[in-house]
């Protein structure tokens, strides 16, 4: 559950955690806003399930929020807090009359109590339960906790099947900030990046944001990471936060390839992430390092129902290898993915054209990302969204549920390896 805190005094936040000490059903995650229009930029991005804010003596600030947090954050709930030293009787009773007209759901006097707090929190929790999902994007973020488990390599190809099933509807945002090479695996020059993005985040919208967007053949969008490693610090939490939230109104589909370090950039991903593929290879201070990762993001509030674990099988045949079980003994979770070594990724990566366009597949890489894809869009799909495109995105058709763009044929990791095919006959 996300929750937003609107005050110009700090000592709300400490009020509202001592009341949440004694509440074992919530662990929300907590954002803070220190003027109303603060609050509305916070809250349109976050779009928390819950808002408390400080109320003002007239009610005509909180009348104002509150319209303007009912066109950015309609399904969000919205309490007031006060206190009662600082209201007249008549004052207080203009000021909550306003509040009502406004939508507010519920007064809170300070110093908080637990009771109080605990009762707007299931209403805000039983208020989400019962929302009807909307037709925004899903987005799906790639995280791994080191460099060269194949984080890339999935987002990258992931994205370009998700394309196939929907050209113009899919965007690749590379979040590597310093060392982002998804341009490169899908041989675009990248004309303009990520940073573009968040120097117009004033006017971004989802117009200007697929402007600002790199096209491929396959019918995917690429927001491409800085070129230059050094020019990333304008992209910073809330600048992501933005894009991707902007990104949701545009796309069907949102693939975001992350950087391996858990910092506030990543978790501003992790937390807007409907589903995120934590990518870790099979040896002991990979899975070691895995556990620990794990761990940080329970602490940190990323739901374990959101997180898909992937083994990535890019070194095979070893002394001393760890089978699955193993793995999965040490780490207490199943996996829910195994992505298998296959000579043809080097390939393909080396000359710009995703393994998932180039080959047909039935077993190893295709078929592990194919099932990737085919989860992924069975989670937009049960929440509610459409599968149909956006018709002003120009996209023409898009494969039904269940159908795959890439036919069956492949052979097993390194039995009998194919010819490429080209692009074009693989979604004849």
């Amino acid at each position: 559950m996300q929750v937003l805190l609107v005050s110009s005094d700090p000592s709300l936040r400490e009020e509202f955690e001592a009341a949440l000490e004694n509440l074992k059903d919530f662990s929300p995650s907590i954002h803070t806003a220190d003027s109303p229009r603060q609050g509305v930029e916070v809250a349109r991005i976050r779009r928390p399930d819950l808002v408390c804010i400080e109320m003002d003596a007239s009610g005509k600030e909180l009348e104002r929020f509150a319209s303007e947090l009912s066109i950015h954050a309609p399904r969000t709930l919205i309490g007031a807090v006060y206190r009662s030293d600082a209201f007249g009787s008549d004052s207080s009773e203009t000021a909550i009359i306003a509040g009502v007209r406004a939508g507010v759901s519920d007064f809170l006097r300070r110093p908080l109590s637990t009771a109080e707090v605990a009762q707007l929190l299931r209403r805000a929790r039983d208020g989400t339960a019962r929302e009807t999902p909307t037709a925004r994007g899903i987005i799906v973020s790639v995280s791994s906790t080191k460099g060269g488990a194949g984080k890339s390599t999935l987002a990258v190809n992931t994205a370009c099947l998700l394309a196939r099933r929907a050209p113009g509807q899919v965007l690749l945002v590379d979040a590597s900030l310093q060392l982002g090479v998804c341009a490169r695996m899908l041989d675009l020059e990248a004309t303009t990046t990520i940073n573009d993005a968040a120097q117009e985040l004033d006017r971004l919208d989802p117009t200007l944001l697929r402007e600002l967007a790199l096209h491929h053949d396959s019918g995917l969008h690429l927001l491409a990471a800085p070129k230059d490693p050094l020019g990333s610090t304008e992209v910073n939490d809330e600048a992501m936060a933005q894009i991707l939230a902007t990104a949701r109104q545009a796309y069907e589909y949102v693939v975001v390839d992350t950087f391996p370090l858990l910092e506030s950039v990543v978790l501003a991903i992790l937390d807007l992430s409907d589903l995120t593929y934590l990518v870790f290879q099979g040896t002991v201070p990979c899975v070691l390092g895995h556990v620990g990762y794990l761990r940080a993001l329970d602490n940190v509030g990323v739901d374990i129902s959101r997180q898909r674990l992937v083994l990535s099988r890019n070194h095979t045949g070893f002394t001393g290898e760890l089978s699955v079980k193993d793995i999965v003994r040490k780490i207490g979770r199943e996996i829910d993915h195994v992505i298998p070594y296959q000579r043809r990724i080097l390939s393909s990566m080396n000359t710009g054209e995703p393994y998932v366009l180039t080959y047909r597949g039935f077993f190893g890489f295709g078929r592990a990302v194919r099932k990737v894809v085919q989860e992924v869009v069975r989670e937009r799909k049960d929440r509610g969204a459409s599968d149909s495109p956006d018709k002003s995105s120009g996209s023409t058709s898009v494969a039904p549920e269940g159908a795959d763009p890439v036919q069956p044929s492949e052979a097993d990791p390194g039995v009998g390896e194919q010819p490429p095919t080209r692009s074009s006959e693989v979604i004849q």
